[in-house]
């Protein structure tokens, strides 16, 4: 699909309720021919039960435009402007609650992975919105008392949307102990937003 037009009004119009999960990761809507109905169909799309989750980057958030949208709607998020801070920087990412279902593991020591997780690597400067739940937290976000989040999920309608404010996970899989831990979180993740977790699907389309 690289070589050719985004199909956006394919996608976000036509065939929307085809799929179960839409990843934003990095993306710019301005520059594919979508446009803020495109978006306004997403929302929609989400109250009725759809899953959506949005990725860190210089295209994502504010510095995507994305806070003139209806995407701000639904995210657990609240999004500055496109003069949004990407801290580029090196942390520790802190789990709020291990209990929480994508941070369930068939691994005998679970909570020492997601305890002992590696360092990411640069993240956006994101609030938390007040009906959004914050999942994990930059380890300053009390220093500075800031309520910065790195990932947060939300209930919309009958719908589940993610934040994740960085795009550095990929450091799980290179650094972790656990070589499969950057794969659960993933597979968790996208079975928490689709409802996966709550019932059988036999396929899942993203």
């Amino acid at each position: 699909m690289s070589l050719i037009p985004f199909p956006g009004a394919d996608v976000l119009v036509r065939e929307i309720d085809t799929f179960d999960l839409i990843i934003f990761e990095n993306f710019t809507y301005r520059k594919f021919g979508i446009f803020p109905p495109h978006l306004e169909s997403i929302k929609n799309w989400v109250n009725n039960g759809g899953g959506f989750i949005m990725i860190g980057g210089d295209n994502s958030f504010g510095k995507g435009h994305y806070q003139f949208t209806a995407i701000k709607d639904i995210l657990p998020v609240i999004m500055d402007d496109e003069g949004e801070s990407i801290e580029n920087e090196v942390f520790k990412p802190q789990i709020v609650d291990t209990a929480f279902p994508i941070f369930q593991s068939t691994q005998d020591n679970a909570r020492n992975v997601w305890k002992d997780l590696p360092e990411l690597d640069g993240y956006q400067k994101l609030l938390l919105h007040p009906q959004g739940t914050a999942l994990i937290r930059h380890p300053w976000a009390r220093r500075k008392n800031e309520n910065i989040v790195i990932l947060a999920t939300r209930q919309y309608g009958k719908g589940r949307t993610a934040a994740l404010a960085t795009n550095s996970t990929w450091r799980w899989k290179m650094l972790a102990k656990e070589t499969d831990t950057h794969s659960v979180f993933w597979n968790n993740l996208i079975n928490y937003l689709t409802g996966a977790l709550d019932e059988e699907l036999s396929l899942i389309h993203i």
